[in-house]
């Protein structure tokens, strides 16, 4: 029970393959869960991230985040920007 130790490690480090790291999630995710908690851990951000962008309603939900993003997807890996 609890985290693996895969996870663990993978939060716990400190180096960083890339310059830019980004997250986007969804407040209506209803898979994840708007709190974004697995194991009192916040899931929806990532340890060491540069920037995110969230979103608190539809279409943007677990598959919207997929489908319906990729304005802010190309803006993150091109432009380094969030908006």
């Amino acid at each position: 029970m609890g985290q693996s130790d895969f996870l663990k490690e993978l939060n716990q480090g400190s180096g960083y393959e890339a310059s830019y790291r980004y997250s986007l999630w969804s407040s209506v995710d209803q898979v994840v869960g708007g709190a974004c908690l697995v194991w009192f851990q916040n899931t929806c951000k990532i340890p060491g991230q540069t920037g995110d962008k969230s979103f608190h309603a539809s279409p943007y939900d677990h598959i919207g985040l997929r489908d319906e993003t990729g304005y802010y997807q190309h803006r993150m890996v091109h432009d380094h920007a969030t908006n």
